[in-house]
């Protein structure tokens, strides 16, 4: 049974996008200075360890790389999802000693049971959804009591909207992201601006935490 989110643009064009520039992703979002803001982000975040990671539209992995940096020890498990079968390819060669699960699934799939992780990442995702509250709430459900949710989001500015052109992405004012993670029960929500470059015009980070009951 899925219960999935539909993207803004249609899975039928979207991802056959995806799966074709998957061996060149990384490059790119490195020429940005994407891999330097999400390192900042997850300094600034304080996650150190945890057991159970699930990284949601995996692309390259490289969110979930940085976080893993960040890391004293690695995790017992890491399942990396995403609906392009070419980007899993990629980010599971990478992460290889971990020998990480694959899902091709959109988020929404009930693969992933209720509080069942620890930290959930997710770098550009959320605003590709038709309905990111709801999907807020759906990774709500799957982490368990204090665990976290890291989260690179798009923001208004006119750099945003030439990528939106291509992609077809929804952008939020850090408010409006605020706002969706405590109406799906998150709280500790902080946002974290990127620091330099193309980040800092077209994303900022953030974290959130599941109470603890």
């Amino acid at each position: 049974m899925t219960r999935s989110f539909a993207l803004t643009r249609p899975s039928e064009t979207l991802t056959p996008s995806y799966d074709k520039i998957a061996d060149r992703w990384q490059g790119m979002i490195a020429k940005l200075g994407f891999p330097g803001a999400y390192a900042h982000l997850f300094d600034q975040a304080e996650l150190r360890t945890c057991r159970h990671i699930l990284d949601l539209g995996t692309g390259s992995g490289e969110f979930a790389s940085a976080a893993l940096n960040s890391f004293t020890r690695r995790p017992k498990a890491l399942t990396l999802l995403d609906t392009s079968e070419e980007m899993l390819r990629v980010a599971a060669h990478r992460f290889a000693d971990l020998r990480p699960q694959t899902l091709c699934a959109p988020v929404g799939t009930e693969t992933i049971a209720k509080e069942t992780q620890d930290i959930i990442l997710g770098a550009h995702i959320f605003e590709h959804l038709s309905d990111p509250e709801a999907a807020f709430r759906w990774a709500f459900e799957r982490l368990r009591p204090g665990g976290r949710i890291c989260l690179a989001v798009s923001r208004p500015h006119w750099c945003t909207a030439l990528i939106r052109w291509r992609w077809g992405h929804a952008a939020w004012k850090p408010d409006t992201v605020q706002a969706m993670l405590s109406s799906a029960g998150f709280d500790q929500i902080r946002h974290i601006p990127f620091p330099l470059g193309p980040p800092s015009r077209t994303s900022a980070g953030y974290t959130a935490r599941k109470p603890i009951e």
